[in-house]
């Protein structure tokens, strides 16, 4: 099974790379509430057609050699 997330673009300074701000709510058993929590994940962009604030999918897939 493959992790999917939804995420916003918040970079795009990068070649061929986006940063993407992936939000998600935990509950915080101790006071009882919902907060959420980001994480930020660096996704490929081929074709650099991503702008800042665009909403994507990423998928994880395996690490992939540079040789």
């Amino acid at each position: 099974m493959r992790h999917n997330f939804i995420g916003i673009v918040i970079s795009t300074a990068m070649d061929k790379t986006v940063r993407v701000q992936v939000a998600k709510r935990v509950m915080v058993h101790r006071f009882q509430k919902e907060v959420l929590r980001h994480k930020v994940y660096m996704a490929h962009d081929e074709m650099e057609n991503c702008n800042n604030g665009d909403v994507v999918r990423i998928e994880h897939c395996r690490k992939l050699s540079r040789h």
